[in-house]
């Protein structure tokens, strides 16, 4: 026999207090009397008789000392070892964090990749149909917010489904919830037991919680822990005036053998710098990477054949965003060309070559074309180019009859380009009138005439200037800065912020637009997106974070379809998840196993009670049992004090 808890032995100080009460006990004999002359013989016996003598053998005594300690018994909780036989009702806690997603079997290997979360579930469908046939299941998947995937239901089918919509969670997980969720449904239920299947890594304590039924955990018994982390991530750019960026990375090998990998560091999608990393078992060490080009976002990854691979990449934005580069074509704009500077643009210059212009060869994010003729960007090289890039064109794009401006009575759009612009007092002396291109839409016109066309072509930003900028006033004034800051920005729209970087699934805090009627979470990949959350007909500001680790656009769109803005957002994996070593012992109660779960006395009373039960074996409660003893000793005592036997 074992048991629970041996507080209830304190207890036991009953027993001798029961045997003192007796030995402090005046007895009385029946004493027949002939005359009442004797009384006072008899009363002058019972003066001189002393409380403490020697003990008989008393009945009554011996049952009220079985009772007690039958009833200390009882407080101990005792309870013994069985074949593990399921409850009427079974709550299954099923851990769905990073680290179930881990692999057992690789997809080099035979079958094909196999994760720690498909072995659980394979394991409770085992279990299930052998030892819990006619239960009652309750499924619970852990999350960021406990979820009961199936309540109270004995179809076996019906718990198939529910373990089949159960996904890997990759954000912070509720373990303490989930377990607090499930004593919840078991605590007036005395038929109910709740069986955790979980690999055991646990970044969090769940001793806080008490589970007043009996309960198991799961566990496999041999899993391959061998992972290498990105542990962190940073770039940073280089001195003032520079345009060269630094990145710091600290990767660590938690497994138990030496590692050899590649670490590649990507400039958005070029690659720009691999180096080979050799790491001993549990070693951790910090890498550098020096004269990097600007991008929208850097990605490190390591190359290791690992059982986790979400833990392998990670991304970083520059601190506010990072400089533009735009390729500028033309013969010559020193208005244009400070503009631009003032913007925060580098400017990459390409030189005429005979009738065209040479190819740029860096990395740039959009194009300006001013004032050149049509044939010189016509070659099937800028044509491609053009079609990849947001384009500005000055005079070019084009094509028409030179038509005199005769008002300067312009009417403004409203659109991203032309915030804050009124045009008030400027001249322009003529602009090319003709047949816009397909995707043009007039944002700037005076009377019939149009000046500036605004569209998207193939989904990138074009911004056509039907005049040039010699044959106006509108460089010397005031909004021409403004609005060439705000073409930048609305060219570059898709590659000048980010919102940094945030747990999988967790709930994150966005500006958007007040046009916003649609978002979108887009993968950078080209996988699954998801729509953004709508409240009340809008875009929610508060937005939940793709549940899957990667790089996503956030992009919005207006009523009419036009994309207002798109940043950059990197979902990452709960870090605490990566060391995938099994956790020694999962304890639940008040600080103490013994309030929670079974504890054995005896040699092997140090062994956990869930190795056990993991087994075959499962705890059977006698405590009912004594109580009904204690009841039947109780009857007893009362007839033999009806009978008088106090000897």
């Amino acid at each position: 026999m074992f048991f629970e808890s041996l507080a209830g032995l304190w207890f036991a100080l009953s027993l001798p207090a029961i045997i003192v009460m007796y030995l402090f006990k005046r007895k009385y004999i029946d004493t027949p009397v002939s005359s009442h002359l004797l009384w006072s013989r008899v009363l002058k016996d019972i003066e001189a008789n002393r409380p403490w003598q020697k003990l008989r053998n008393r009945l009554l005594m011996l049952i009220q000392l079985l009772a007690a300690a039958l009833l200390v018994l009882a407080l101990m909780k005792p309870f013994v070892w069985s074949e593990q036989e399921a409850r009427d009702h079974v709550v299954l806690v099923v851990d769905n964090s990073a680290s179930m997603q881990s692999l057992i079997r690789k997809p080099s290997q035979e079958g094909g990749p196999y994760t720690r979360l498909q072995e659980a579930k394979d394991r409770i469908r085992e279990w299930a149909k052998q030892e819990a046939r006619g239960s009652r299941f309750t499924v619970i998947s852990v999350g960021g917010v406990p979820e009961v995937r199936l309540s109270s239901d004995d179809s076996f089918a019906a718990l198939d489904q529910a373990l089949a919509g159960i996904d890997p969670f990759y954000g912070t997980a509720a373990y303490e919830e989930a377990l607090s969720l499930a004593a919840a449904l078991t605590r007036e239920d005395p038929e109910a037991e709740i069986r955790l299947v979980t690999d055991g890594q646990w970044p969090e304590s769940a001793a806080a919680v008490r589970l007043d039924v009996p309960w198991t955990v799961d566990q496999p018994t041999r899993l391959d822990t061998d992972n290498i982390q990105v542990v962190q991530f940073g770039v940073r750019e280089d001195g003032t005036g520079q345009r060269t960026v630094t990145a710091v990375a600290t990767v660590k090998n938690w497994g138990a053998q030496e590692a050899v990998f590649d670490v590649s560091l990507y400039a958005s999608d070029r690659l720009a710098e691999t180096k080979q990393l050799q790491l001993a078992a549990g070693e951790q060490r910090t890498v550098y990477f020096q004269g990097l080009p600007s991008a929208d976002y850097y990605r490190l990854d390591a190359e290791a054949d690992d059982v986790l691979q979400e833990d392998n990449t990670a991304y970083a934005f520059l601190s506010g965003g990072r400089h533009l580069t735009a390729v500028l074509a033309g013969e010559g704009n020193l208005f244009l060309e400070k503009a631009l500077s003032l913007a925060g643009v580098d400017l990459l210059k390409v030189q005429r070559s005979g009738a065209t212009f040479a190819i740029p060869e860096s990395p740039f994010d959009f194009v300006v074309v001013d004032a050149v003729e049509n044939s010189a960007i016509a070659g099937a090289e800028w044509q491609e180019l053009l079609a990849d890039k947001p384009v500005w064109y000055v005079r070019t794009g084009l094509e028409g009859a030179e038509t005199a401006v005769g008002v300067n009575d312009y009417s403004v759009a409203d659109h991203p380009v032309t915030q804050y612009i009124s045009l008030l007092d400027t001249h322009i002396a003529s602009a090319l009138a003709g047949e816009p291109p397909v995707w043009a839409k007039p944002i700037i016109t005076a009377g019939q005439l149009p000046l500036v066309y605004a569209g998207e072509e193939n989904g990138q930003e074009r911004l056509l200037f039907a005049f040039d900028l010699h044959d106006s006033d509108l460089p010397l004034r005031s909004e021409f800065p403004i609005l060439v800051q705000n073409a930048v920005e609305w060219l570059g729209k898709s590659r000048t912020s980010s919102l940094g970087l945030a747990a999988a699934s967790e709930t994150r805090e966005i500006p958007v637009s007040l046009k916003a009627a649609r978002a979108q979470w887009i993968a950078a990949d080209g996988g699954q997106g998801w729509d953004a959350d709508i409240v009340d007909g809008r875009v929610s500001s508060l937005q939940t974070v793709p549940p899957v680790p990667g790089l996503y656009r956030f992009v919005e769109w207006d009523e009419n379809g036009t994309e207002l803005q798109s940043r950059w957002l990197a979902s990452v994996m709960d870090s605490r998840e990566s060391n995938l070593a099994m956790q020694p012992g999962l304890t639940f109660g008040s600080g103490s196993q013994e309030e929670a779960g079974p504890k054995e006395s005896g040699a092997d009373a140090g062994e956990s009670p869930a190795v056990r039960q993991a087994e075959g074996k499962a705890p059977v409660p006698v405590t009912s049992w004594l109580i009904v003893l204690v009841i039947i000793v109780v009857l007893l005592e009362w007839g033999v004090y009806q009978r008088g036997n106090s000897v």
